[in-house]
């Protein structure tokens, strides 16, 4: 961990271990090269998804049976693809190592940080180290990031959002609580962003809902199930008519007939 923290990557390691005569460093090193690398990411040092979702299982039976709670937050970095635009990939990678830097002093010694993937992070922490208040948690963890992250000779300012779901009652499993978590991660980049929100069963029901009208929304285009209404316009003065508004309306196939503020946005969303 040495060698990650001072920049160099485990690519870099393998491809150097890979040129020189195993008699140099043996067998067991490289295996515990390879192990290492497998479980963990090349670019932070810290484990990966693999290696977390892995983790979560025996933490989760644990925390079942001694009646306690698990949390784990994703957490995604604000505008990280601009940073990768306007810098380069070079500097997207020294971003992402300063990031992984200032969450790992956040967070307890019994909690585990990961790299999901690209600009998303991980965090499992049993509710009880973090004083049973895993929204203060979250807020700490945003407000570290009010400092700018030195990345290379640049100081950039960082923000993240952060969702959060809570074994047992956001899911009992490692999966459940990833995908529960990442829809509260999204909840928060469209509505919270730099801050975080905690997943609850109305979230899922909004992106179902969503998914639904979005499929429908499809079928209704080529079903010809958009009328258009046309309201005249009266002018008061001459109490002639002036103008007509069109106003379309979307017949559904049950029969129900939807007002723009119901599909509009959605329809915008997905294109």
């Amino acid at each position: 961990r040495t060698l990650i923290d001072a920049g160099v990557s485990m690519d870099l390691l393998a491809f150097v271990l890979a040129l020189l005569p195993l008699s140099l460093y043996g067998e067991g090193l490289r295996r515990a090269l390879l192990r290492f690398t497998t479980e963990h990411d090349t670019l932070t040092g810290l484990i990966n998804r693999n290696t977390l979702h892995a983790a979560l299982a025996p933490k989760i039976s644990a925390a079942e049976a001694d009646g306690q709670e698990v949390a784990l937050l994703v957490i995604g970095v604000d505008g990280f693809q601009q940073i990768n635009e306007m810098l380069g990939n070079t500097w997207g990678d020294l971003v992402l190592r300063a990031i992984s830097q200032r969450l790992a002093v956040t967070i307890p010694p019994a909690g585990l940080l990961a790299r999901l993937s690209g600009d998303e992070f991980a965090i499992v922490i049993a509710t009880h180290d973090i004083g049973d208040d895993l929204g203060r948690f979250a807020e700490q963890i945003g407000e570290s990031f009010d400092a700018p992250l030195l990345a290379g000779n640049r100081h950039l300012r960082v923000k993240v959002s952060i969702g959060a779901a809570v074994c047992p009652n956001d899911g009992r499993t490692a999966d459940e609580l990833l995908s529960n978590a990442h829809m509260a991660l999204s909840r928060a980049k469209a509505t919270n962003r730099g801050g975080y929100v905690l997943f609850e069963d109305s979230i899922r029901r909004e992106l179902e809902k969503r998914l639904t009208l979005e499929a429908e929304l499809a079928l209704a285009a080529d079903g010809d199930e958009f009328e258009l209404f046309y309201q005249p316009q009266l002018n008061l003065d001459t109490l002639l008519i002036g103008s007509v508004e069109v106003l379309i309306r979307w017949r559904h196939a049950d029969g129900t007939l939807l007002l723009p503020g119901q599909f509009l946005a959605v329809a915008e969303r997905s294109g």
